[in-house]
Order: C-alpha cells, then sequence, then structure tokens
C-alpha cells in the first residue's frame, strides 16, 4: 500500500535503532536507504544490514508508525 509514504520506517537490530529512512515510493522486493551520511556511517550500516540472517525465525510482535515533523 501506498498510505505509508513519507511515514519513518525504523530499521532495528538487537533492539538498538539503526536508520529511520523516510519511505519514499512503495516497497515491492527492497528499497534504498538515502541520508546524509558520512562515507563512514554509510559503510558502518551497510555492514550490519548484510551481517547476515538471524539464527532464529523472526516473528513480528508490534508496528509502530513513527510520523516526521
Amino acid at each position: 500500500m501506498e498510505t505509508h509514504i513519507g511515514d519513518g520506517l525504523g530499521i532495528m537490530v538487537d533492539g538498538v535503532v539503526l536508520s529511520i529512512p523516510i519511505i519514499q515510493s512503495r516497497l515491492e522486493t527492497g528499497g534504498v536507504i538515502q541520508g546524509n551520511f558520512t562515507q563512514e556511517e554509510a559503510e558502518l550500516l551497510a555492514a550490519q544490514l548484510n551481517a547476515g540472517a538471524l539464527p532464529f525465525p523472526l516473528i513480528l510482535v508490534s508496528v509502530e508508525m513513527l510520523k516526521t515533523p
């Protein structure tokens, strides 16, 4: 659905927020994270996201939508 375009999408690993990109378009099979990152910040985020699959199944327990001011 396009109802969340413009909303933030929190990316968390182990309870730590890694990034909160703004949804720019409908996400079909993936997306692009854009922002005002330094080269080091972008490489760190990429490494964290590419670290691999979790060693256990992921179960969605809640969703909280973040609105940008």
